[in-house]
């Protein structure tokens, strides 16, 4: 195991053009300073719920799945909205509160995970293929989305479950296995290459007694079964993310020998390969993601008193032939989950979403230039800002807010943002 110790290089936001954006079905044309000035963004609102939590892009159909968890009525609803028409295609009810999406765009599937039931969709019918009872209460308070993961070359859907993981399969939707963890997993990540998971449980403070707080990371041989030993303890509100080439688990970790950083797991061995602080007292890394073109993972760190100067991106190289590490100040990004990052490798583009919870005000959604990694621009958004997610294919940016301002006033009506760049 290594430990890197490697400068960390400060650079400078730039000035950001703000826009206010407002109501419904609104387009506005926004010059970018990238390297090609012919590119502009056209912004759509679209009504996404009352309750809106969850949404997953489907590239191939032109459409965005959301996800409605009504807290009144106990039901979940399911939204295939038409991007270009602005319509719901059509719409699909269950009786249990969802809080995870899983979208396999390849088999045409959608799982639609539950309290104690996980459901497959067919997206492009719109239909329910089967659902199937699982033990599905969640673990602790890690994002929906790091709860979930497809292995499409094996045709597998790994799903956190307060008993451990569980194995179906993405063709049947039946349970292929469950993988027994005594303090459960909380987020899943797959490594088709190795055929391994990694997940992040949660360690015992007594007995069995399952801790709400601190959790490790636990690499799962989905072959035999059998679990490798837990490593990078001490770790809080973690989600691994694997780059399947490399080989490797990155989890960000808040005491790195009193820093934060990343922990590197092998995913063949489930070993510590490397640990990766960030330098100086950081924050609580949050949201990780991986961008594979240029070779490099983002990380967002969050000020443990919440301060916005304590707000940081880093991007790391995280290749054997040498560790790139520059960190961003970037005030405006106060990500608390993994659906808060997303990166848009044709462009060279990370988006980054601030919350905006009180006392901080409404958040925001930060555009930053791969290759300069500088903040290019910033777009001033409502209250309970949930996700971003990007459509590589169509070039475009979507943003779930829970509550956006109409009329004067501020609305709990969610929406979700369409950013669509034209050249």
């Amino acid at each position: 195991m290594r430990t890197h110790k490697k400068p960390v290089f400060a650079v400078a936001t730039v000035a950001t053009v703000s826009l206010a954006v407002a109501g419904v079905a609104v387009a506005v044309m926004l010059l970018t300073t990238r390297a090609d000035p012919g590119v502009t963004y056209s912004i759509h609102t679209l009504p996404a719920g009352p309750d809106a939590t969850v949404i997953a892009v489907d590239y191939r159909a032109d459409q965005v799945l959301v996800v409605d968890a009504s807290s009144r009525s106990g039901d979940s609803t399911v939204r295939f909205i038409d991007v270009e028409s602005e319509r719901a295609r059509r719409t699909l009810t269950f009786h249990d509160h969802i809080y995870a999406l899983e979208l396999d765009a390849a088999a045409r599937r959608a799982f639609i995970i539950g309290d104690d039931s996980l459901s497959m969709v067919d997206v492009d019918k719109g239909t329910i293929l089967r659902t199937t009872r699982l033990p599905l209460l969640r673990v602790g308070d890690i994002d929906g989305d790091a709860r979930a993961a497809v292995d499409s070359n094996h045709h597998h859907l790994f799903v956190a479950t307060k008993v451990g993981l569980v194995m179906l399969s993405t063709r049947s939707g039946r349970l292929l296995a469950t993988f027994h963890v005594p303090g459960g997993a909380a987020a899943v990540a797959a490594d088709a290459r190795a055929d391994h998971v990694v997940i992040t449980t949660y360690l015992p403070r007594s007995g069995d007694e399952p801790a709400t707080d601190t959790m490790g990371v636990a690499t799962i041989d989905i072959r035999t079964g059998r679990r490798l030993a837990i490593v990078c303890r001490g770790l809080q509100r973690s989600h691994p993310v694997v780059d399947a080439v490399l080989g490797k688990a990155f989890i960000g970790a808040v005491d790195l020998g009193g820093e934060s950083g990343l922990c590197v797991v092998d995913t063949h061995t489930g070993a510590l390969k490397e640990l990766m602080p960030f330098g100086g007292s950081g924050g609580i890394p949050s949201a990780t993601v991986i961008e594979p073109r240029m070779q490099r993972i983002f990380v967002t760190s969050t000020d443990i008193e919440q301060d916005p100067a304590g707000n940081y991106l880093y991007a790391v190289d995280p290749r054997d032939d040498g560790l790139l590490f520059v960190r961003l100040a970037a005030p405006d990004v106060d990500a608390h989950g993994t659906g808060f990052l997303a990166v848009d490798g044709r462009q060279a583009l990370v988006a980054a979403i601030s919350s905006g919870l009180p006392p901080r005000g409404p958040g925001s959604l930060s555009l930053i230039d791969e290759t300069t990694y500088r903040i290019t621009h910033t777009f001033p958004l409502g209250y309970a800002v949930r996700q971003v997610a990007i459509d590589e294919q169509h070039h475009r940016i979507f943003v779930l807010e829970g509550e956006t301002k109409r009329a004067g006033r501020w609305s709990r009506e969610g929406v979700l943002r369409v950013l669509t760049s034209h050249s």
